[in-house]
Protein backbone atom coordinates (compact mmCIF):
# COMPACT_ATOMS: atom_id res chain seq x y z
CA UNK A 1 0.00 0.00 0.00
CA UNK A 2 1.84 3.38 -1.05
CA UNK A 3 1.88 5.84 1.66
CA UNK A 4 -0.42 9.46 0.79
CA UNK A 5 2.36 11.23 -0.21
CA UNK A 6 3.14 8.82 -3.03
CA UNK A 7 -0.79 8.69 -4.34
CA UNK A 8 -0.46 10.94 -7.99
CA UNK A 9 -2.73 13.51 -7.10
CA UNK A 10 -1.65 15.93 -9.45
CA UNK A 11 -2.17 13.62 -12.55
CA UNK A 12 -5.48 12.90 -10.92
CA UNK A 13 -6.17 16.59 -10.92
CA UNK A 14 -4.92 17.00 -14.45
CA UNK A 15 -7.34 14.08 -15.46
CA UNK A 16 -10.07 16.05 -14.03
CA UNK A 17 -9.21 19.75 -15.31
CA UNK A 18 -9.22 17.67 -19.17
CA UNK A 19 -12.14 16.15 -18.52
CA UNK A 20 -10.81 12.44 -18.92
CA UNK A 21 -11.28 11.40 -15.36
CA UNK A 22 -15.09 10.75 -14.09
CA UNK A 23 -14.51 11.02 -9.94
CA UNK A 24 -17.18 9.18 -7.83
CA UNK A 25 -18.33 10.66 -5.05
CA UNK A 26 -19.68 8.97 -2.47
CA UNK A 27 -22.84 9.56 0.21
CA UNK A 28 -20.78 11.67 2.13
CA UNK A 29 -19.40 13.86 -0.47
CA UNK A 30 -21.84 16.84 0.49
CA UNK A 31 -21.41 16.11 4.26
CA UNK A 32 -18.74 19.36 5.18
CA UNK A 33 -19.76 22.55 3.66
CA UNK A 34 -19.52 25.37 6.44
CA UNK A 35 -22.85 26.70 5.20
CA UNK A 36 -25.53 23.95 7.05
CA UNK A 37 -27.98 25.08 4.11
CA UNK A 38 -25.78 24.85 1.18
CA UNK A 39 -26.09 20.76 1.19
CA UNK A 40 -29.01 18.62 0.97
CA UNK A 41 -29.74 16.60 4.30
CA UNK A 42 -28.29 13.05 5.07
CA UNK A 43 -31.03 10.27 4.65
CA UNK A 44 -30.86 9.81 8.63
CA UNK A 45 -31.39 13.22 9.17
CA UNK A 46 -34.14 13.05 6.40
CA UNK A 47 -35.88 9.80 7.85
CA UNK A 48 -35.77 11.65 11.28
CA UNK A 49 -37.37 14.50 10.04
CA UNK A 50 -39.89 12.74 8.28
CA UNK A 51 -40.40 10.33 11.00
CA UNK A 52 -41.27 13.41 13.37
CA UNK A 53 -43.64 14.75 11.21
CA UNK A 54 -45.12 11.63 9.97
CA UNK A 55 -45.99 10.48 13.72
CA UNK A 56 -44.16 7.41 12.55
CA UNK A 57 -45.13 4.58 15.31
CA UNK A 58 -40.97 4.32 16.36
CA UNK A 59 -40.71 7.82 17.21
CA UNK A 60 -43.62 7.78 19.82
CA UNK A 61 -41.22 5.89 21.55
CA UNK A 62 -38.51 7.84 21.32
CA UNK A 63 -40.96 10.90 22.84
CA UNK A 64 -42.29 8.40 25.04
CA UNK A 65 -39.00 6.72 26.71
CA UNK A 66 -36.80 9.73 27.65
CA UNK A 67 -35.15 9.59 30.93
CA UNK A 68 -35.58 6.09 32.01
CA UNK A 69 -32.72 3.86 33.14
CA UNK A 70 -34.37 0.34 32.59
CA UNK A 71 -31.69 -1.45 30.33
CA UNK A 72 -35.05 -3.04 28.67
CA UNK A 73 -36.40 0.28 27.49
CA UNK A 74 -32.85 2.02 26.57
CA UNK A 75 -33.00 -1.01 24.42
CA UNK A 76 -36.20 -0.16 22.79
CA UNK A 77 -35.11 3.42 22.62
CA UNK A 78 -31.95 2.58 20.70
CA UNK A 79 -34.04 0.27 18.38
CA UNK A 80 -36.99 2.80 17.71
CA UNK A 81 -34.45 5.77 17.12
CA UNK A 82 -32.49 3.27 14.55
CA UNK A 83 -35.87 2.89 12.56
CA UNK A 84 -36.47 6.37 12.70
CA UNK A 85 -33.01 7.06 11.00
CA UNK A 86 -33.58 4.21 8.36
CA UNK A 87 -35.22 6.25 5.30
CA UNK A 88 -36.30 3.50 3.61
CA UNK A 89 -38.83 1.97 6.53
CA UNK A 90 -39.73 5.59 7.24
CA UNK A 91 -40.61 6.69 3.46
CA UNK A 92 -42.46 2.81 2.84
CA UNK A 93 -44.31 3.40 6.34
CA UNK A 94 -45.25 6.72 5.48
CA UNK A 95 -46.28 5.90 1.59
CA UNK A 96 -48.10 2.38 2.57
CA UNK A 97 -48.62 3.00 6.41
CA UNK A 98 -50.04 6.42 5.69
CA UNK A 99 -51.05 5.83 2.35
CA UNK A 100 -49.84 9.50 1.55
CA UNK A 101 -47.32 8.96 -1.21
CA UNK A 102 -47.78 12.82 -2.37
CA UNK A 103 -46.92 13.71 1.09
CA UNK A 104 -43.36 11.69 0.93
CA UNK A 105 -42.57 12.94 -2.64
CA UNK A 106 -43.53 16.73 -1.35
CA UNK A 107 -40.90 16.11 1.21
CA UNK A 108 -38.34 14.48 -0.70
CA UNK A 109 -38.38 17.46 -3.28
CA UNK A 110 -38.54 19.89 -0.77
CA UNK A 111 -34.87 18.74 0.45
CA UNK A 112 -33.49 17.00 -2.54
CA UNK A 113 -34.84 19.02 -5.69
CA UNK A 114 -32.84 22.33 -4.81
CA UNK A 115 -29.80 23.16 -6.92
CA UNK A 116 -26.81 22.14 -4.62
CA UNK A 117 -23.74 23.89 -5.85
CA UNK A 118 -20.18 22.10 -4.42
CA UNK A 119 -17.60 23.93 -2.81
CA UNK A 120 -15.12 26.07 -4.54
CA UNK A 121 -12.26 24.22 -5.32
CA UNK A 122 -9.14 25.44 -2.51
CA UNK A 123 -5.83 25.27 -4.97
CA UNK A 124 -3.89 26.53 -1.68
CA UNK A 125 -4.05 23.16 0.04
Amino acid sequence: MKAIGEFPFEWIAKDLREGKCIPFLGAGASAFPKEVNAKPPSASALALELAKESMYPPYQIIRETGGFNDAAVQERLLRATIDCENLMLVSSWVEHGLGDRSRLKEKLREHLANEYKPLPYNDSA
